[in-house]
């Protein structure tokens, strides 16, 4: 047995997976979204003249909740 083998052996006797999630593909794609969904509303701040601030701290929360995805399933694992 060789030290892969034997890692992912020691991973499935404590129950937990060589792997994150099933539906970490999942997340990365909302992660991603929200990430360029952000980053589009923190320009739209700039380019309109209503709502300014609403822009700004929409763009600024969905890019870290989009930082936080991630690294919550890191933490996880």
């Amino acid at each position: 047995m060789d030290a892969g083998e034997r890692r992912d052996h020691e991973r499935a006797d404590a129950g937990r997976s060589g792997t994150l999630s099933d539906a970490t593909g999942f997340w990365v794609v909302i992660a991603f979204a929200l990430f360029a969904g952000g980053m589009w509303a923190f320009g739209e701040a700039f380019r309109t003249d209503v709502l300014q601030a609403v822009w700004f701290m929409g763009g600024i929360l969905m890019i870290a909740l989009a930082i936080f995805i991630p690294a919550h399933f890191a933490s996880n694992n």
